[in-house]
């Protein structure tokens, strides 16, 4: 499974809004067991976009919707198309994850294994017998 919450991904660096993401996503996701190291890049590029996504709506709030131009017109806030493809990226992320309602009835826990081979899930062939 992934890391220990503990266990702050480098890839993370110093965004605290990334880091409280994934204190907050890791621990809930290993507990299920919705998420196996196979998704450890894609839990981190979340917690990061997730990041991006909160800081370009805390600058929205303090600047404004509006901004001004060099030239002095007015022109809509950079930050808004930054929040906007951050929270795509979530959106598309999400559900990878688990992490929607309606994913939730389609992702499996990962099963149990008494293993230390992090792929010893992928040893069960790939569909099931009803």
């Amino acid at each position: 499974m992934i890391e220990p919450v503990e266990t702050i991904p480098p890839e993370l660096g110093s965004d605290h809004r990334a880091i409280t993401e994934w204190r907050r996503l890791a621990p809930m996701l290993r507990q299920i067991r919705l998420v196996t190291d196979a998704d450890r890049a894609a839990l981190i590029a979340l917690c990061l976009e997730w990041g991006r996504y909160v800081e370009a709506t805390a600058q929205l709030a303090k600047l404004g919707m509006l901004v001004k131009a060099p030239s002095g017109y007015p022109m809509q806030n950079p930050y808004l198309s930054i929040a906007t493809r951050a929270l795509a990226g979530c959106a598309k992320l999400w559900p990878e994850l688990g992490l929607t309602p309606s994913s939730r009835t389609r992702v499996k826990p990962a099963e149990a294994s008494g293993s230390d081979d992090p792929f010893a899930e992928f040893d069960a062939p790939a569909i099931r017998p009803h």
